[in-house]
């Protein structure tokens, strides 16, 4: 961020920042100091908040980013706080979740890193307000705070009432995202959704296995695509006449996960088809779930 601000090649304007001044980080005063500097030099309009309450809609082109969470009675309280109300108030318990709009019609839910006390709050006030086609789904797929992920999956999920629901996930192999659990829940709210991970996780690829072909990625930038670690990789949303269109497209990135499926072998069937119906198999014919 701090790179986006300091480059002249970029018109600027307000500024939304969801604040944690309790992470006294190297990274947070020099994010501070750079906010400062732009501001000085009026490159910037404004500085605000990010909260339900932002007044005048957020608009980016054809898009409009409607602020879901958190609400300005939350975002007062700040993290790393005891509210009788909310009870233990963290980072992620204010994670700023916003639902994207494209030409009035309610496309992306990103979920940002939200746990299970802001969760409870966002569907106490909206919990039929949260509909979107896709959800990006909060933590890459880890485990939630203070609830069963099951639950957690199956309420968010039941909430957004999403066809595609996908899991940014990074190339370090450290964490093995997203959890079955998570997947069970998504299923159960969600039975026909599409599943899409942007990178391989390690319950479907086992580590020193040949890497599989990726020729169904779209052109949009996918890192690991080098190393042949990616998923779906980049997904570009697309509103058009008919509805919304995806690249690469859902049955390519379908096809792609089947054909890792093993004719024989110890390797299990991707987390993703888990639960899910029945598909044709592309490289054996055969019919897997």
């Amino acid at each position: 961020m701090n790179r986006l601000l300091l480059d002249p090649r970029w018109s600027l304007g307000r500024v939304r920042v969801n604040a944690d001044a309790s992470k006294d980080t190297r990274a947070w005063r020099h994010l501070q100091e750079t906010l400062q500097l732009v501001a000085d030099d009026k490159r910037i309009t404004g500085i605000l908040p990010v909260s339900t309450d932002t007044g005048l809609p957020i608009r980016v082109g054809r898009a409009e980013l409607e602020v879901c969470h958190p609400r300005s009675l939350m975002a007062l309280s700040g993290p790393r706080t005891r509210d009788a109300r909310f009870g233990t108030v963290t980072s992620n318990t204010m994670s700023a979740v916003i639902r994207i709009h494209l030409d009035g019609a309610a496309a992306v839910l990103l979920a940002s890193d939200i746990d299970s006390i802001g969760l409870r709050d966002i569907l106490d006030r909206r919990s039929q307000q949260l509909c979107a086609n896709v959800l990006v789904f909060p933590h890459h797929g880890g485990l939630p705070r203070a609830m069963n992920p099951v639950e957690f999956a199956r309420s968010l999920t039941s909430a957004v009432d999403p066809r595609v629901v996908i899991f940014s996930m990074g190339t370090s192999g450290r964490t093995a995202n997203p959890r079955p659990e998570i997947i069970e829940g998504v299923r159960a709210a969600a039975p026909d959704a599409h599943i899409a991970c942007t990178q391989l996780s390690a319950h479907c690829h086992e580590a020193g296995s040949p890497p599989p072909s990726e020729g169904h990625l779209s052109k949009a930038m996918a890192r690991g695509r080098s190393a042949s670690r990616c998923c779906a990789g980049s997904i570009v949303i697309t509103r058009t006449e008919n509805g919304f269109e995806y690249a690469p497209p859902l049955s390519r990135h379908g096809d792609f996960v089947l054909a890792l499926v093993p004719g024989t072998g110890t390797r299990t069937l991707p987390l993703c088809r888990a639960g899910a119906p029945p598909m044709l198999n592309p490289s054996t014919g055969n019919s897997v779930r």
